[in-house]
């Protein structure tokens, strides 16, 4: 695999889960269907097409509303914490190794995150995995679905980011697990390249010490 010299770029824009933190996405699902006592299948169904996952997402919908949601799909009379624990086992952790690139790969490049994420999952990756760090600290600028209103693999969440620094596509090189995300970037003129496999983004960056 190419390290990243082989490409011309200022500016490296990070997804969050699956490149940067570990996710386990089933063990939420799982977590689900013990709350609700619904199949797996169902749980899986529900995640994939109810609304207000997209809502909550992209900002059109608060963390009550979310719970609220959740209580009224799985029919579960569940409490507020016991929604954030389902919702956030998920979030694995992220390596020491992985923070330590940030920090050093601040030196040579602007560096970004661009995440579909949510403010329950935020609070616990600052407060519980970063132990009251900020995620934010680790990169020069961070964008976040459910601040902005935008969505991967929506083009204008790609586009707002390079016109707000006045970025040409082309000085970009963004990452992702995503393939849909990935295509995305890549029809507005970005570099990107698909995460496949956790670490390979440390294997990327093996030449900036």
């Amino acid at each position: 695999m190419a390290d990243f010299s082989s490409f011309s770029c200022k500016t490296v824009i990070f997804d969050l889960g699956g490149v940067i933190v570990d996710l386990a996405p089933n063990r939420t699902l799982t977590e689900f269907a013990k709350l609700s006592g619904k199949p797996m299948n169902q749980v899986l169904q529900l995640h994939t097409t109810h609304p207000v996952f997209h809502a909550y997402e992209t900002g059109r919908i608060g963390e009550a509303e979310f719970r609220d949601a959740i209580r009224a799909m799985f029919q579960a009379n569940a409490s507020d914490p016991e929604i954030d624990r389902c919702w956030n086992a998920m979030l694995i952790g992220i390596p020491d190794k992985k923070l330590e690139m940030l920090t050093r790969l601040k030196k040579y490049f602007t560096t970004m995150a661009l995440s579909n994420t949510n403010s329950i999952h935020l609070k616990y990756i600052n407060e519980v995995i970063l132990e009251g760090q900020s995620l934010d600290d680790y990169f020069h600028h961070a964008y976040y679905s459910h601040d902005i209103g935008l969505r991967k693999p929506d083009h204008e969440i790609y586009e707002f980011v390079l016109r707000t620094h006045r970025i040409t596509p082309d000085k970009a090189f963004f990452l992702d697990d995503n393939a849909d995300n990935i295509a995305a970037a890549k029809s507005v003129g970005m570099q990107a390249l698909l995460i496949e496999h956790p670490d390979k983004v440390i294997d990327l960056f093996r030449n900036y010490a």
